[in-house]
């Protein structure tokens, strides 16, 4: 079960992807624009709920000028290579975790150290805050690509060792 922060975080990130989608439209808007993204997951994880709302969002307040097609279950291909498709423009979007982006950008992996954050709040206000806008400059400079939201999969996260 989500809990109230991780449902207010989601949604504010939702409603930040979708001014950003429309106002990059914007100067498009007449012409069908389509929106492609592809994620690693299964239809019953967060990943698909966040793309099934931003597809209902974007489709709804664009009046059907813009449409999203949504590519669940690995079925454009693994993290690098739905990176390397939005890198190149074949796809709009794709959501990623940090092991995945690290592929391409290994600063992002200290965002996946377990007990990096005292809490949930610090974590987010570190997701959301100057640390991502100097990762996301990077990223467009290196790669062409930015983050446009965050989340996270269950912090705290653990080492686990077969070995005592």
């Amino acid at each position: 079960m989500l809990s109230l922060l991780r449902i207010i975080k989601i949604t504010s990130n939702l409603i930040l992807t979708i001014l950003i989608v429309i106002l990059w439209a914007g100067p498009s808007i007449g012409k069908p624009i389509t929106i492609k993204i592809a994620h690693v997951n299964p239809l019953e994880k967060e990943e698909q709920y966040f793309s099934m709302a931003f597809k209902t969002f974007v489709e709804e307040y664009s009046m059907g000028e813009i449409t999203v097609q949504i590519y669940p279950n690995s079925q454009l291909g693994d993290f690098r290579q739905t990176l390397e498709q939005t890198m190149k423009g074949a796809i709009e979007m794709t959501i990623t975790t940090g092991g995945g982006i690290a592929q391409i950008f290994s600063p992002i992996q200290v965002l996946d150290l377990p007990y990096l954050f005292p809490d949930e709040i610090v974590a987010w206000q570190v997701r959301e805050g100057a640390f991502i806008s100097e990762i996301n400059k990077e990223l467009v400079e290196t790669h062409g690509i930015r983050i446009i939201g965050t989340h996270d999969c269950g912090a705290p996260r653990a080492f686990l060792t077969l070995k005592k």
